[in-house]
C-alpha cells in the first residue's frame, strides 16, 4: 500500500480493533479444486487437497506429472546428462487412493507416529498435485535414502534443481519446519 504522511495540522486518532480482523484458522485447511490446480499451491500437513482432485497429467520417465512440471523435469534430466549424471523419476503423481495405500502400509509397518515423520497422510501429499517427483540415480544407488544427498548426482540436483523450478523439498536440518525427515 502507498502511505503518505498527513499534514501536521491533521491530528486524528485511528483505532483498529485487531481482534476484529483476525480470523481463527482451523487446520488442516481444506483447499478448493481451484486452489489445488494452482502452480503455486501449498500442500503440507496443514493444507489438504480435495480427495477427488486429479490434475491434467502427461507421462514422463516412469510416471506422470502436470505438463508444466514434466517439461521442466525433462530439461533437468537433459542438463544432468550433459553434466555426466544419469537421473530418474522414482515416484511422481500419486492419486489420493494410492496415497491411502502408501501411507497405511507405512503405518502398518512402523506405527502412525513414525510414519508421520516420513510419509504424508492422504490429501496432504504434494505428489497428488502432479508437480512433485522423487528423483534418484538411474543406477538405483541410494534411491529415496538420506545418502542420495551426498552422492555427486544428489549434490548436482541440490545445486541445479531451482534452475528448472524445483526445490529439494525436505532439506536436512529443516525437519521442524517441514514436518518430515530429510
Amino acid at each position: 500500500k502507498n502511505i503518505a504522511k498527513a499534514p501536521a495540522d491533521t491530528k486524528k486518532d485511528v483505532v483498529v480493533k485487531v481482534e476484529d480482523t483476525i480470523k481463527e484458522v482451523t487446520y488442516p485447511v481444506q483447499l478448493t479444486a481451484e486452489q489445488a490446480a494452482s502452480l503455486t499451491v501449498v500442500v503440507n500437513k496443514k493444507h489438504k487437497l480435495p480427495g477427488e482432485y486429479v490434475p491434467s497429467l502427461v507421462s514422463i520417465d516412469n510416471g506422470e506429472l502436470r505438463p508444466e512440471a514434466a517439461e521442466e523435469l525433462q530439461k533437468l534430466f537433459d542438463a544432468a546428462s550433459s553434466d555426466g549424471f544419469s537421473l530418474k523419476s522414482i515416484s511422481a503423481y500419486r492419486s489420493y487412493d494410492k496415497q491411502v495405500k502408501v501411507y497405511n502400509s507405512f503405518v502398518e509397518q512402523y506405527g502412525q507416529a513414525q510414519a508421520d515423520t516420513f510419509s504424508m497422510r492422504p490429501g496432504h501429499s504434494e505428489h497428488q498435485t502432479g508437480l512433485t517427483v522423487d528423483v534418484g540415480n538411474s543406477n538405483g544407488n541410494c534411491d529415496l535414502d538420506i545418502c542420495f544427498g551426498v552422492t555427486p548426482a544428489g549434490q548436482w540436483l541440490e545445486t541445479n534443481a531451482a534452475n528448472f523450478g524445483f526445490i529439494v523439498r525436505y532439506p536436512k536440518g529443516k525437519e521442524t519446519e517441514t514436518g518430515l525427515q530429510y
